[in-house]
Order: C-alpha cells, then structure tokens, then sequence
C-alpha cells in the first residue's frame, strides 16, 4: 500500500503523457516524437518486449505485425540494438538450429519507465511554469476522490518526515 501512496494515479499518468505534451510545445501531440530519449517505435517495440517477457526480433516483428504496423526485420533488429545500448532492453546469445540469435528483455520496468516519464514532465513542467502547473494539478487531482486519498496520504508523509 505504501508503494502505491506514491504513485500518481494511472487517469493522471496517462493525461500528463499524452495531452500536455502539446500543452508544452505547443504543436500537436502527433509532433511530438520523442518520450524520456525514446522514438516513438522504440516505444512501440519496448511495448512488445514489456509484454512478452522475452522475445527475439522475428517475434517482436510479428507482434508488431499483428498490431497493423508492419516493419522489416532489419529495421526491428536496429530498433532493438539502440534499445539495448540505451539500458532499456538486456539480451542475451542463444542458438537455434545452430544460429546463433539474441534473446531480449526488458532492461526497465514499464512502471519505472513511465514514472520516470511523468517525472521529466513535471520538471520541466516545473521549470518553466511552476504555479499554472501546481494549480492545473490541484483542480485534476480535486476532480476524484482516490486521487485526493493519495495527495493526502503524500502530504502526511512528507510531514512525518520534516519532523
């Protein structure tokens, strides 16, 4: 229950990720390409790898494939390398039928990822524009109830901890 106190909610998560991108850049969302270093097909292969648990490039391929996004094995293999050399997926040598292929998995949690995401947002968000955003979070977080639980629990907390 304690982990769960510092979350954000996923409603609140998910709002910040997607829809204030814009508000920060003032261009559509669809512009925006990156997330936390990530290209949005990274994103979309990491998805893939969170997913399966484990998966070589023909199976991320494939995965990939049935979701409408059709892609060349080549281009997944690059995708799942610059992954790798970011620290977001791990991989290791296997062989089959006597070729050798790298087997991947996820180097970071999703959770992690996205709290990391929200995150980098918020100081940025921050950075910049400290009251509309604490005031914008405020008037979201009063519009339900579990979300006002959590602030008051957060808020607690952090008494607790200056005494």
């Amino acid at each position: 229950m304690a982990k769960q106190a510092n979350k954000l909610s996923p409603s609140l998560v998910a709002y910040y990720t997607c829809s204030r991108q814009a508000f920060l850049s003032a261009a559509p969302i669809t512009h925006m390409k990156k997330q936390r270093g990530l290209a949005t097909l990274e994103y979309d292969v990491l998805n893939v790898v969170w997913r399966s648990g484990e998966a070589t490039v023909s199976q991320v391929r494939d995965e990939l494939e049935a979701e409408g996004k059709p892609l060349a094995l080549t281009t997944v293999s690059t995708v799942l390398d610059r992954l790798y050399r970011k620290g977001m997926v791990k991989r290791r040598l296997s062989e089959s039928k006597g070729t050798p292929r790298y087997i991947y998995s996820a180097g970071v949690t999703k959770e992690d990822y996205e709290r990391g995401v929200v995150s980098d947002l918020l100081d940025r968000l921050l950075d910049k524009m400290a009251e509309p955003t604490i005031s914008r979070l405020m008037e979201l977080i009063a519009e339900n109830e579990r979300d006002r639980e959590l602030l008051a629990k957060y808020l607690e907390k952090l008494k607790r901890e200056k005494k």
